[in-house]
Protein backbone atom coordinates (compact mmCIF):
# COMPACT_ATOMS: atom_id res chain seq x y z
CA UNK A 1 0.00 0.00 0.00
CA UNK A 2 1.20 3.29 -1.15
CA UNK A 3 1.57 6.24 1.11
CA UNK A 4 -1.26 7.96 -0.59
CA UNK A 5 -3.72 5.24 0.02
CA UNK A 6 -2.74 4.88 4.09
CA UNK A 7 -3.30 8.67 4.19
CA UNK A 8 -6.73 8.58 2.28
CA UNK A 9 -7.29 5.34 4.32
CA UNK A 10 -6.67 7.10 7.92
CA UNK A 11 -8.82 10.16 6.67
CA UNK A 12 -11.94 8.04 6.15
CA UNK A 13 -11.12 6.52 9.09
CA UNK A 14 -10.57 9.68 11.22
CA UNK A 15 -13.99 11.08 10.08
CA UNK A 16 -16.04 8.01 10.35
CA UNK A 17 -14.83 7.76 14.20
CA UNK A 18 -16.07 11.85 14.51
CA UNK A 19 -19.52 11.14 12.61
CA UNK A 20 -19.66 7.91 15.09
CA UNK A 21 -18.82 9.81 18.11
CA UNK A 22 -21.19 12.70 17.48
CA UNK A 23 -24.18 10.62 16.57
CA UNK A 24 -23.23 8.73 19.95
CA UNK A 25 -23.23 11.92 22.06
CA UNK A 26 -26.69 13.11 20.07
CA UNK A 27 -27.72 10.08 21.33
CA UNK A 28 -26.64 9.86 24.65
CA UNK A 29 -28.47 13.47 25.66
CA UNK A 30 -31.92 12.71 25.91
CA UNK A 31 -31.07 9.77 28.20
CA UNK A 32 -28.77 11.81 30.34
CA UNK A 33 -31.39 14.57 30.82
CA UNK A 34 -34.03 12.18 32.34
CA UNK A 35 -31.21 10.58 33.98
CA UNK A 36 -30.50 14.31 36.11
CA UNK A 37 -34.37 15.07 36.01
CA UNK A 38 -35.15 11.18 37.75
CA UNK A 39 -31.94 12.45 39.92
CA UNK A 40 -33.24 15.41 40.98
CA UNK A 41 -36.77 14.32 41.56
CA UNK A 42 -35.05 11.60 43.59
CA UNK A 43 -33.01 14.01 45.57
CA UNK A 44 -36.22 16.11 46.74
CA UNK A 45 -38.27 12.78 47.44
CA UNK A 46 -35.74 10.57 49.08
CA UNK A 47 -32.17 11.72 49.58
CA UNK A 48 -33.69 15.07 51.55
CA UNK A 49 -33.59 13.97 55.01
CA UNK A 50 -34.31 16.13 58.59
CA UNK A 51 -34.02 15.01 61.67
CA UNK A 52 -36.40 16.12 63.78
CA UNK A 53 -34.59 16.12 67.35
CA UNK A 54 -32.08 18.70 64.94
CA UNK A 55 -34.79 21.33 65.81
CA UNK A 56 -35.81 20.74 69.06
CA UNK A 57 -38.42 18.05 69.48
CA UNK A 58 -37.35 15.76 72.14
CA UNK A 59 -38.73 11.94 72.28
CA UNK A 60 -40.02 10.73 75.73
CA UNK A 61 -40.37 14.23 77.60
CA UNK A 62 -43.94 14.44 77.56
CA UNK A 63 -43.51 18.08 75.97
CA UNK A 64 -45.65 19.33 73.50
CA UNK A 65 -43.00 18.83 70.22
CA UNK A 66 -45.63 19.96 67.43
CA UNK A 67 -43.42 23.19 66.64
CA UNK A 68 -40.08 21.54 65.99
CA UNK A 69 -42.05 19.34 63.67
CA UNK A 70 -43.23 21.74 61.64
CA UNK A 71 -39.75 23.45 61.81
CA UNK A 72 -37.90 20.59 60.42
CA UNK A 73 -41.00 19.97 57.65
CA UNK A 74 -40.71 23.42 56.79
CA UNK A 75 -36.91 22.29 55.50
CA UNK A 76 -37.49 20.04 53.71
CA UNK A 77 -37.54 21.28 49.79
CA UNK A 78 -40.24 22.31 47.45
CA UNK A 79 -40.40 18.66 45.99
CA UNK A 80 -40.70 16.80 49.32
CA UNK A 81 -37.96 14.85 51.53
CA UNK A 82 -37.67 12.45 54.41
CA UNK A 83 -38.69 13.36 57.87
CA UNK A 84 -36.98 11.51 60.25
CA UNK A 85 -38.14 10.97 63.94
CA UNK A 86 -35.82 9.04 66.22
CA UNK A 87 -37.31 6.29 68.41
CA UNK A 88 -39.51 7.50 71.26
CA UNK A 89 -42.82 9.27 71.47
CA UNK A 90 -43.54 12.62 70.36
CA UNK A 91 -46.51 14.34 71.44
CA UNK A 92 -48.31 17.21 68.90
CA UNK A 93 -50.95 18.82 66.97
CA UNK A 94 -52.23 18.10 63.80
CA UNK A 95 -49.84 17.75 60.77
CA UNK A 96 -50.23 18.70 57.12
CA UNK A 97 -48.04 16.29 54.45
CA UNK A 98 -47.69 17.56 51.10
CA UNK A 99 -46.79 16.24 47.98
CA UNK A 100 -43.37 14.31 48.00
CA UNK A 101 -42.89 13.95 51.97
CA UNK A 102 -42.29 11.04 53.78
CA UNK A 103 -42.60 10.30 57.39
CA UNK A 104 -40.08 7.53 58.54
CA UNK A 105 -40.15 6.22 61.85
CA UNK A 106 -37.85 3.77 64.08
CA UNK A 107 -40.25 2.66 67.15
CA UNK A 108 -41.49 5.93 66.94
CA UNK A 109 -45.11 7.27 68.10
CA UNK A 110 -46.96 10.50 67.18
CA UNK A 111 -49.19 10.98 70.29
CA UNK A 112 -52.38 13.29 70.33
CA UNK A 113 -51.42 15.88 72.12
CA UNK A 114 -55.47 17.17 72.45
CA UNK A 115 -58.50 16.28 70.85
CA UNK A 116 -58.53 16.98 67.46
CA UNK A 117 -60.10 16.02 64.31
CA UNK A 118 -57.40 14.37 62.50
CA UNK A 119 -54.16 14.09 63.59
CA UNK A 120 -52.58 13.69 60.22
CA UNK A 121 -53.46 15.58 57.25
CA UNK A 122 -52.30 14.06 53.62
CA UNK A 123 -52.91 16.44 50.78
CA UNK A 124 -50.80 16.01 47.40
CA UNK A 125 -48.78 13.19 45.63
CA UNK A 126 -46.09 10.50 46.13
CA UNK A 127 -46.42 10.88 50.41
CA UNK A 128 -45.29 7.95 52.15
CA UNK A 129 -45.66 7.10 55.62
CA UNK A 130 -43.29 4.08 57.16
CA UNK A 131 -42.17 2.86 60.30
CA UNK A 132 -44.62 4.85 62.47
CA UNK A 133 -47.37 4.41 65.38
CA UNK A 134 -49.68 7.42 64.81
CA UNK A 135 -51.93 6.64 68.16
CA UNK A 136 -55.22 9.28 69.11
CA UNK A 137 -54.44 8.62 72.64
CA UNK A 138 -58.10 8.35 72.69
CA UNK A 139 -58.42 12.54 72.02
CA UNK A 140 -57.86 12.57 68.03
CA UNK A 141 -61.09 11.21 66.36
CA UNK A 142 -59.23 10.22 63.18
CA UNK A 143 -55.78 8.82 62.15
CA UNK A 144 -54.99 9.53 59.05
CA UNK A 145 -57.10 11.67 56.28
CA UNK A 146 -55.97 11.24 52.65
CA UNK A 147 -57.65 14.80 51.00
CA UNK A 148 -59.68 15.20 47.73
CA UNK A 149 -57.02 15.20 44.49
CA UNK A 150 -54.05 12.78 46.50
CA UNK A 151 -52.32 10.43 45.01
CA UNK A 152 -49.44 7.66 45.05
CA UNK A 153 -49.94 7.64 48.65
CA UNK A 154 -48.60 4.78 50.77
CA UNK A 155 -48.77 3.68 54.40
CA UNK A 156 -46.61 0.98 55.21
CA UNK A 157 -45.47 -0.86 58.72
CA UNK A 158 -47.08 1.79 60.52
CA UNK A 159 -49.99 1.65 63.30
CA UNK A 160 -53.32 3.44 63.59
CA UNK A 161 -54.60 3.57 67.14
CA UNK A 162 -56.83 4.65 69.69
CA UNK A 163 -59.49 7.11 67.88
CA UNK A 164 -62.59 8.07 69.41
CA UNK A 165 -64.61 10.93 69.59
CA UNK A 166 -64.14 13.29 73.02
CA UNK A 167 -66.45 12.57 76.02
CA UNK A 168 -66.65 16.28 76.34
CA UNK A 169 -70.72 16.41 74.38
CA UNK A 170 -70.27 20.43 74.86
CA UNK A 171 -66.98 19.55 72.01
CA UNK A 172 -68.42 19.83 68.57
CA UNK A 173 -66.73 16.78 67.72
CA UNK A 174 -68.53 14.52 69.75
CA UNK A 175 -70.49 13.64 67.12
CA UNK A 176 -68.17 12.76 63.96
CA UNK A 177 -67.18 9.38 63.32
CA UNK A 178 -64.48 7.83 64.75
CA UNK A 179 -61.87 6.82 61.86
CA UNK A 180 -58.57 5.10 61.76
CA UNK A 181 -57.85 5.63 58.28
CA UNK A 182 -60.34 8.37 56.03
CA UNK A 183 -59.76 8.46 51.74
CA UNK A 184 -61.65 10.96 50.47
CA UNK A 185 -62.98 10.94 46.84
CA UNK A 186 -61.05 11.80 43.89
CA UNK A 187 -57.85 10.56 44.68
CA UNK A 188 -56.11 7.37 43.22
CA UNK A 189 -53.24 4.83 43.91
CA UNK A 190 -53.69 4.33 47.68
CA UNK A 191 -51.36 1.43 49.55
CA UNK A 192 -51.94 0.62 52.84
CA UNK A 193 -49.81 -2.39 53.50
CA UNK A 194 -48.18 -4.34 56.35
CA UNK A 195 -50.69 -1.95 59.05
CA UNK A 196 -51.87 -2.53 62.26
CA UNK A 197 -55.32 -0.32 62.62
CA UNK A 198 -56.80 -1.16 66.25
CA UNK A 199 -59.02 0.70 68.73
CA UNK A 200 -61.10 2.92 66.84
CA UNK A 201 -64.62 3.32 68.98
CA UNK A 202 -67.44 5.51 68.99
CA UNK A 203 -68.95 6.78 72.20
CA UNK A 204 -71.57 8.93 71.48
CA UNK A 205 -74.36 8.79 67.99
CA UNK A 206 -73.02 10.11 64.95
CA UNK A 207 -74.22 13.43 63.70
CA UNK A 208 -75.66 11.88 60.36
CA UNK A 209 -76.84 8.73 61.41
CA UNK A 210 -78.14 9.00 64.72
CA UNK A 211 -76.27 6.03 66.15
CA UNK A 212 -72.95 5.19 66.82
CA UNK A 213 -70.78 4.72 63.81
CA UNK A 214 -67.03 3.78 63.52
CA UNK A 215 -64.48 2.75 60.60
CA UNK A 216 -61.01 1.30 60.52
CA UNK A 217 -60.68 2.42 56.74
CA UNK A 218 -63.35 4.59 55.24
CA UNK A 219 -63.20 5.59 51.57
CA UNK A 220 -66.61 7.78 50.18
CA UNK A 221 -66.71 11.06 49.06
CA UNK A 222 -66.49 14.45 51.41
CA UNK A 223 -69.00 15.87 49.25
CA UNK A 224 -71.63 15.35 46.10
CA UNK A 225 -69.04 16.39 43.71
CA UNK A 226 -66.23 14.36 44.40
CA UNK A 227 -65.46 11.41 42.09
CA UNK A 228 -64.79 7.70 43.21
CA UNK A 229 -61.45 6.91 44.76
CA UNK A 230 -59.60 4.43 42.53
CA UNK A 231 -56.67 1.80 42.80
CA UNK A 232 -57.15 1.36 46.34
CA UNK A 233 -55.82 -1.55 47.57
CA UNK A 234 -54.96 -2.54 51.39
CA UNK A 235 -53.42 -5.51 52.30
CA UNK A 236 -51.31 -7.49 54.53
CA UNK A 237 -52.58 -5.65 57.41
CA UNK A 238 -54.56 -6.17 60.60
CA UNK A 239 -57.91 -4.19 61.56
CA UNK A 240 -59.02 -4.63 65.05
CA UNK A 241 -61.55 -3.71 67.77
CA UNK A 242 -63.74 -1.51 65.59
CA UNK A 243 -67.09 -0.77 67.68
CA UNK A 244 -69.40 -0.89 69.18
CA UNK A 245 -72.28 -3.50 67.14
CA UNK A 246 -74.53 -0.28 66.21
CA UNK A 247 -72.15 0.17 63.16
CA UNK A 248 -68.50 -0.56 63.92
CA UNK A 249 -66.89 -1.95 60.41
CA UNK A 250 -63.21 -2.87 59.54
CA UNK A 251 -63.27 -1.48 56.03
CA UNK A 252 -66.07 0.37 54.55
CA UNK A 253 -66.33 2.06 50.77
CA UNK A 254 -69.68 3.98 49.70
CA UNK A 255 -71.26 6.53 48.03
CA UNK A 256 -70.36 5.98 44.40
CA UNK A 257 -72.06 4.29 41.54
CA UNK A 258 -68.88 3.74 39.20
CA UNK A 259 -66.10 1.17 39.57
CA UNK A 260 -63.91 1.50 42.28
CA UNK A 261 -61.14 -1.42 41.54
CA UNK A 262 -60.90 -1.84 45.13
CA UNK A 263 -58.50 -4.49 46.43
CA UNK A 264 -58.62 -6.23 50.33
CA UNK A 265 -55.87 -8.91 50.30
CA UNK A 266 -54.72 -11.44 52.49
CA UNK A 267 -55.78 -9.19 55.99
CA UNK A 268 -56.39 -10.30 59.40
CA UNK A 269 -59.90 -8.81 60.83
CA UNK A 270 -61.16 -9.39 64.77
CA UNK A 271 -63.10 -8.01 66.96
CA UNK A 272 -64.93 -5.81 64.56
CA UNK A 273 -68.01 -5.57 66.05
CA UNK A 274 -70.22 -5.39 63.70
CA UNK A 275 -68.66 -6.56 60.19
CA UNK A 276 -65.79 -6.79 58.77
CA UNK A 277 -65.90 -5.56 55.23
CA UNK A 278 -68.32 -3.41 53.63
CA UNK A 279 -69.05 -2.58 49.74
CA UNK A 280 -71.22 -0.24 48.90
CA UNK A 281 -69.67 0.81 45.75
CA UNK A 282 -68.72 -1.04 42.26
CA UNK A 283 -65.91 -2.91 41.79
CA UNK A 284 -64.05 -4.74 44.58
CA UNK A 285 -61.70 -7.70 45.30
CA UNK A 286 -62.08 -9.24 48.55
CA UNK A 287 -59.68 -12.35 48.47
CA UNK A 288 -57.43 -14.49 51.32
CA UNK A 289 -58.42 -12.04 54.33
CA UNK A 290 -59.15 -14.37 57.64
CA UNK A 291 -61.87 -12.84 59.68
CA UNK A 292 -62.34 -14.34 63.30
CA UNK A 293 -65.50 -13.21 65.10
CA UNK A 294 -64.84 -13.31 68.95
CA UNK A 295 -67.88 -13.04 70.46
CA UNK A 296 -70.33 -15.00 71.82
CA UNK A 297 -73.53 -13.81 73.89
CA UNK A 298 -70.90 -10.72 74.89
CA UNK A 299 -71.63 -8.07 72.01
CA UNK A 300 -74.88 -5.80 71.71
CA UNK A 301 -76.30 -2.66 70.42
CA UNK A 302 -76.28 -0.05 72.27
CA UNK A 303 -78.83 2.43 69.98
CA UNK A 304 -81.00 -0.89 68.54
CA UNK A 305 -83.29 -2.51 70.20
CA UNK A 306 -82.92 -6.39 70.31
CA UNK A 307 -80.17 -8.05 68.02
CA UNK A 308 -78.76 -10.66 70.61
CA UNK A 309 -80.16 -13.70 68.17
CA UNK A 310 -76.41 -13.52 66.64
CA UNK A 311 -73.32 -11.83 67.45
CA UNK A 312 -72.02 -9.85 64.42
CA UNK A 313 -74.48 -8.58 61.46
CA UNK A 314 -71.73 -10.38 59.32
CA UNK A 315 -68.22 -10.52 57.94
CA UNK A 316 -68.65 -9.45 54.90
CA UNK A 317 -71.20 -7.69 52.89
CA UNK A 318 -71.89 -6.47 49.50
CA UNK A 319 -74.29 -3.94 48.22
CA UNK A 320 -72.61 -3.07 45.47
CA UNK A 321 -71.92 -5.05 41.68
CA UNK A 322 -69.34 -6.39 40.34
CA UNK A 323 -67.63 -7.80 43.58
CA UNK A 324 -65.15 -10.81 43.67
CA UNK A 325 -65.30 -12.63 47.09
CA UNK A 326 -62.31 -15.40 46.97
CA UNK A 327 -60.62 -18.23 49.28
CA UNK A 328 -61.12 -16.14 52.44
CA UNK A 329 -61.35 -17.89 56.02
CA UNK A 330 -64.60 -16.64 58.27
CA UNK A 331 -64.92 -18.28 62.27
CA UNK A 332 -65.30 -17.42 65.23
CA UNK A 333 -66.71 -18.60 68.44
CA UNK A 334 -70.24 -17.04 67.83
CA UNK A 335 -72.49 -16.38 65.26
CA UNK A 336 -73.38 -13.86 61.90
CA UNK A 337 -76.63 -12.99 61.13
CA UNK A 338 -75.14 -13.97 57.35
CA UNK A 339 -71.36 -14.77 57.60
CA UNK A 340 -71.43 -13.14 53.99
CA UNK A 341 -74.39 -10.87 53.18
CA UNK A 342 -75.14 -9.94 49.30
CA UNK A 343 -78.04 -7.58 49.12
CA UNK A 344 -79.13 -5.74 45.88
CA UNK A 345 -76.01 -6.42 44.16
CA UNK A 346 -75.66 -8.36 40.57
CA UNK A 347 -72.21 -9.89 39.02
CA UNK A 348 -71.16 -11.14 42.73
CA UNK A 349 -68.78 -14.81 42.67
CA UNK A 350 -68.26 -15.89 46.07
CA UNK A 351 -65.83 -19.16 45.68
CA UNK A 352 -63.62 -21.17 47.59
CA UNK A 353 -64.34 -19.35 50.45
CA UNK A 354 -64.39 -21.58 54.19
CA UNK A 355 -67.23 -20.28 56.43
CA UNK A 356 -68.23 -21.21 59.56
CA UNK A 357 -70.12 -20.23 62.73
CA UNK A 358 -69.18 -21.08 66.64
CA UNK A 359 -69.82 -24.44 67.08
CA UNK A 360 -71.46 -23.58 70.93
CA UNK A 361 -73.06 -20.04 69.50
CA UNK A 362 -76.44 -20.02 68.69
CA UNK A 363 -77.69 -20.82 65.27
CA UNK A 364 -81.35 -20.49 64.94
CA UNK A 365 -80.71 -17.14 62.78
CA UNK A 366 -77.44 -17.58 61.64
CA UNK A 367 -77.22 -18.32 58.17
CA UNK A 368 -73.38 -18.95 56.10
CA UNK A 369 -74.23 -17.03 52.91
CA UNK A 370 -77.67 -14.62 52.02
CA UNK A 371 -78.73 -13.20 49.18
CA UNK A 372 -81.38 -10.77 49.39
CA UNK A 373 -83.23 -8.01 47.13
CA UNK A 374 -86.62 -6.34 46.48
CA UNK A 375 -85.49 -6.88 42.55
CA UNK A 376 -84.54 -9.13 40.24
CA UNK A 377 -80.38 -9.83 40.33
CA UNK A 378 -78.34 -11.13 37.80
CA UNK A 379 -75.08 -13.26 37.32
CA UNK A 380 -74.51 -14.38 41.22
CA UNK A 381 -72.12 -17.36 41.46
CA UNK A 382 -71.52 -19.67 44.38
CA UNK A 383 -69.37 -22.32 44.23
CA UNK A 384 -66.41 -24.33 45.83
CA UNK A 385 -67.07 -22.97 49.36
CA UNK A 386 -67.44 -25.12 52.83
CA UNK A 387 -69.90 -23.69 55.07
CA UNK A 388 -70.13 -24.86 58.34
CA UNK A 389 -72.21 -24.50 61.42
CA UNK A 390 -75.55 -22.56 60.35
CA UNK A 391 -79.15 -22.17 60.31
CA UNK A 392 -78.89 -22.06 56.83
CA UNK A 393 -75.73 -22.53 54.48
CA UNK A 394 -77.57 -20.60 51.38
CA UNK A 395 -80.08 -18.73 51.74
CA UNK A 396 -81.62 -16.87 48.89
CA UNK A 397 -84.24 -14.14 49.13
CA UNK A 398 -84.46 -12.95 45.66
CA UNK A 399 -84.94 -13.82 42.16
CA UNK A 400 -81.96 -14.15 40.32
CA UNK A 401 -81.24 -14.37 36.74
CA UNK A 402 -78.01 -15.86 35.95
CA UNK A 403 -77.21 -18.03 39.34
CA UNK A 404 -74.95 -20.92 39.37
CA UNK A 405 -74.63 -22.90 42.95
CA UNK A 406 -72.32 -25.88 42.67
CA UNK A 407 -69.43 -27.44 44.70
CA UNK A 408 -70.64 -26.40 47.98
CA UNK A 409 -69.69 -28.33 50.95
CA UNK A 410 -71.80 -28.11 54.14
CA UNK A 411 -71.88 -29.27 57.40
CA UNK A 412 -73.94 -28.80 60.44
CA UNK A 413 -76.70 -27.24 59.07
CA UNK A 414 -80.23 -27.30 61.33
CA UNK A 415 -82.14 -25.62 58.69
CA UNK A 416 -82.54 -26.59 54.55
CA UNK A 417 -79.93 -25.69 52.64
Amino acid sequence: MTVKSVRKHALVFIISSVVLLAAAALSEKPHNAVDSNRKAVDSNRKSVTVDVTDFGAVPNDGKDDTQPIRDAMAELPAGGGSLYFPAGTYLTDPLTLTGGVRLIGNHTVLKAKSVSYSMLYLKGNHIRIEGLTIDGNNQAVRGVTIAAGSSAIELRNSTIRNFRQPADTRNPLHRMTPIGIRIEGNTSDITIDGCHIMNVYAIHKDKYWNHKVARGVLISPENKSQSVSKNVTVRNCRIYGVGPKDDGDGIVIQGWNEEANLFILNNTFDKNHKRAIKIQTPGATIQGNRIHNPFNGNNHYDTYPGGDEYDMYAAISVYGDNVSVKNNTIDGVGSYSAAIDIAGANDVVVSGNTISNGAQAKLDAADLIRVTSLETLSNITIKDNTLENGRLGIHLIAGIDRLTVRNNKMRNIIGRK
